[in-house]
């Protein structure tokens, strides 16, 4: 069966279909179709009283294509609840079951035709996926990999592109979260691989203007189990993409579905089966398919940058580890990138992601080699390709924590941002760049684009109070700092900032319970705990935070505790001499905090040493006097471990 319906125009009851113009209007007001939705009414509308088979209208629907019957059911299903119901109260669209479905409204044509579109147009609904003849099997995963990016990207060009009028596009999704795919098949990795095509698939939609994509780190937590509606209202977009890739007999199977996450219904959703196929030559001759259809942007090369696909794979690994935020997880993820290095030494992708994944070891005290060889990594990532944003976004943070070069550093993040503004890591570290030169409200307008990004990073919001606090604008860094440890209570720096803050406005008692219970929850020793209570019981509030200056001091004999950190606990007791003596330390041992020296109100009490001065003027900084703050100077805050790596 075929239909050609070029400038018919169907009318019954509240509705008026135009064919050609692609249009359906319900009491003279445009309503939004997805285009496979419109293209499964004009099918049905056309034989109007008589069954329509299934096979009938997966032909005339989805041409040329492989899909599963379910997608047929999800499109009629969106019908019914778009249409409602006919003046006698009955649906629409009436199944006959195991046949297929027959319209039964009251449909007269309408006199007066739309303009008749080209007969090319009409014949096929709309640009369709070729089903590819697939070469011999040579990795499993990637194929999936790329025939799921190209398939998909295809499909939400084609149902974004399809729904032309403008009130169509209104209505259309503006923001969307890919989640990572479930892989199914029973092989080891499947987590990393179904991660890996999500992450492609953003770095391929994040280019068009037309469509904001959450960044892989919003979405990495999350598994097939979760509600796809859920996870997008709490991500703040208009839409979900999820996914299965199935293998079986040398076949891949890979199933998406677009879910509308303000009312739960699914908006697109498509199938398609190939034989496991070469992953490059796929996704050439994909790209080279979509690009006449796709909005500006999105039809660009992928940015896989490496012809071998065992390299390929430990990068997709690799990237799968990093995204556990986890020491362990770093660690694989460094020793993952180095061998897709050692299988193609001149992929970028590698070289940025091991350079970002060697520099967070600076935060943990790790001396200059580490520092050397990141930039070196970034360096020779740029070199091979100067348009990777990753790369500079590996670059930046050596210049700005290590070499604190403020100027470098802001070059180097702006082009980063300018290659990817949708980028969380490049608005944090910029907005951290800010606050330290004293824009603050640059920086917490940073700070606040990177949380939009992954509501629910807690390392973000983590650092949007920080960019309050250093703003002195203490209620709002409170009310940050107890959103994100409500969240994520077990994250322990915002649980020591949030003493900090305490004890800035004064709640000394609150202040001293969130920090014994950061302490234990850190692991910190029974006698140390009764050690400081004591002290606070014996000497009060001055006491507790000797004995705690004790006790760090303790630490730091044994393992890696920061100087700075040792510096706000001896200005907030009021010892100005070994305060000066860690900063300094800090200086030479280029501590990361050392960038917020200028602005922390935790050393307020030593701003009027001549040796502070000259340490900020040292570092190119502005002195606190460009702070707007409270009238009366602010108490330093307590010491918190070492800064865990940025999200």
């Amino acid at each position: 069966m075929r239909y050609d319906e070029t400038g018919r125009v169907y009318v019954f009851d509240r509705f008026r279909l135009e064919v050609a113009e692609r249009r359906l209007l319900e009491n003279g007001a445009p309503v939004a179709l997805p285009p496979r939705v419109f293209d499964t009414l004009v099918a049905l509308v056309a034989q109007s009283g008589r069954l329509v088979s299934k096979e009938d209208l997966l032909r005339i629907v989805w041409a040329g294509v492989f899909v599963e019957e379910a997608n047929l059911t999800v499109n009629v299903s969106a019908l019914r609840k778009i249409l409602g119901e006919t003046p006698s109260g009955s649906s629409y669209i009436e199944t006959v079951p195991r046949k297929g479905y027959r319209f039964v409204g009251n449909v007269a044509e309408a006199a007066e035709t739309a303009a008749a579109a080209p007969a090319s147009a009409a014949a096929v609904p709309g640009p369709s996926v070729a089903v590819l003849e697939a070469r011999p099997r040579r990795g499993r995963a990637l194929a999936a990999i790329a025939l799921g990016l190209a398939m998909i990207a295809l499909g939400i060009a084609k149902w974004r592109d399809r729904a032309t009028p403008a009130a169509d596009q209104a209505a259309l999704p503006r923001s969307l979260a890919v989640l990572p795919f479930e892989v199914t098949g029973g092989e080891p990795g499947n987590a990393a691989f179904g991660l890996g095509l999500a992450d492609a698939l953003i770095t391929r939609l994040s280019g068009s203007p037309e469509l904001a994509v959450r960044p892989t780190s919003s979405i990495a937590s999350y598994t097939a189990a979760h509600d796809p509606a859920a996870i997008g209202r709490a991500l703040g977009v208009d839409a979900v993409l999820t996914g299965l890739v199935q293998r079986s007999a040398g076949e891949l199977r890979v199933s998406v579905q677009l879910v509308d996450t303000r009312d739960g219904r699914t908006l697109f959703a498509e199938a398609i089966r190939e034989k496991e196929a070469d992953v490059f030559t796929l996704q050439d001759t994909l790209a080279g398919r979509l690009a006449p259809i796709l909005p500006r942007g999105l039809a660009g090369a992928s940015r896989v940058g490496t012809r071998s696909r065992e390299a390929y794979e430990l990068y997709l690994e690799g990237r799968f580890h990093w995204f556990r935020w986890t020491p362990e997880g770093w660690a694989r993820a460094r020793e993952l990138y180095e061998k897709a290095i050692a299988a193609d030494p001149g992929y970028a992708l590698a070289y940025a992601g091991l350079g970002e994944a060697v520099g967070i070891q600076l935060f943990n005290g790790i001396p200059e080699p580490t520092a050397t060889r990141a930039r070196e990594l970034a360096a020779k990532a740029l070199a091979l390709d100067p348009g990777l944003a990753a790369a500079h976004f590996a670059l930046g943070p050596i210049q700005l924590f290590h070499d604190r070069d403020w100027s470098a550093a802001e070059a180097t993040l702006r082009k980063g941002l300018a290659l990817d503004p949708g980028s969380p890591i490049g608005h944090d570290l910029l907005g951290i760049l800010c606050s330290s030169t004293g824009r603050f409200d640059e920086a917490v307008a940073e700070a606040r684009t990177a949380l939009a990004l992954v509501p629910l990073s807690p390392y973000l919001g983590w650092d949007l109070a920080e960019a309050l606090l250093w703003a002195r604008r203490l209620p709002e860094a409170r009310v940050q700092l107890e959103r994100t440890t409500a969240t994520e209570p077990a994250f322990l720096p915002v649980r020591f900032q949030l003493a900090n803050v305490l004890a800035l406005l004064g709640e000394d008692a609150r202040a001293l319970e969130e920090e014994l219970a950061a302490l234990r929850q850190s692991g910190t020793s029974a006698e140390t705990e009764s050690a400081l209570r004591a002290a606070l019981k014996t000497g009060g509030t001055g006491a507790f935070w000797r004995a705690r200056l004790v006790a760090l001091r303790k630490e730091a004999a044994k393992t890696y505790v920061s100087p700075y950190a040792l510096a706000l606990l001896a200005a907030r007791i009021g010892d100005t001499e070994e305060a000066l003596d860690a900063l300094e330390a800090a200086e030479k041992a280029r501590t990361p905090e050392l960038v917020r020296v200028a602005i922390d109100p935790g050393l307020d009490p030593v701003r009027g040493e001549a040796r502070y001065q000259s340490l900020v003027g040292r570092l190119g900084l502005a002195t606190v006097a460009t702070v707007k703050g409270p009238s009366t100077a602010p108490r330093p805050p307590s010491a918190s471990p070492a800064p865990s790596p940025r999200a």
